[in-house]
């Protein structure tokens, strides 16, 4: 009887408790397939990108197997990532418009 009382209120516990989780997964989920916007910064193993049209800066971490174009900071780039998250290419590209 005790637990007939209470199941309600664990459930709507779990409720809450799940959307709190897929909410925080929502806004930090993996970047994957094509990213493009203006390259912000350039590091040995990364290419920090401004994201269009949301203007989300994606780090995007390159290797030496990253196929890479000849690009510089302020440049517009389209860019792969797996859903692994392996950035395969980065390439200098005309912003869209």
């Amino acid at each position: 009887m005790r637990l007939a009382h209470w199941l309600p209120a664990i459930l709507l516990l779990f409720s809450f408790a799940g959307c709190a989780l897929e909410s925080t997964n929502d806004l930090k989920g993996p970047i994957r397939g094509n990213i493009e916007g203006r390259v912000k910064e350039i590091g040995p193993n990364y290419v920090l990108v401004l994201k269009d049209p949301e203007r989300i800066e994606v780090r995007l971490m390159i290797t030496e197997a990253t196929q890479k174009g000849e690009f510089k900071e302020g440049d517009y780039v389209r860019a792969f990532v797996t859903p692994g998250g392996t950035t395969t290419s980065i390439q200098p590209r005309q912003p869209a418009g």
